[in-house]
């Protein structure tokens, strides 16, 4: 898991944790794959930081 600021998130990334509306319902549940909407809705509703999924990144060759 691996928090970043929310102009990092991608289309493809995975939330590791619920994100939540002032109310307390959930705006977007754990293991959701975000899309560029998700994104945008994120921001415009102020959420800077979110938590992610870690990206797994390749093992270098040798």
């Amino acid at each position: 898991m691996r928090k970043v600021h929310m102009f990092e998130a991608k289309s493809g990334d995975v939330l590791a944790v619920d994100i939540y509306e002032p109310n307390g319902a959930v705006l977007l549940a754990k293991g959701v794959k975000l899309t560029d909407s998700y994104i945008r809705g994120l921001r415009e509703n102020g959420i800077r930081h979110i938590y992610m999924i870690a990206r797994k990144t390749p093992m270098p060759l040798g």
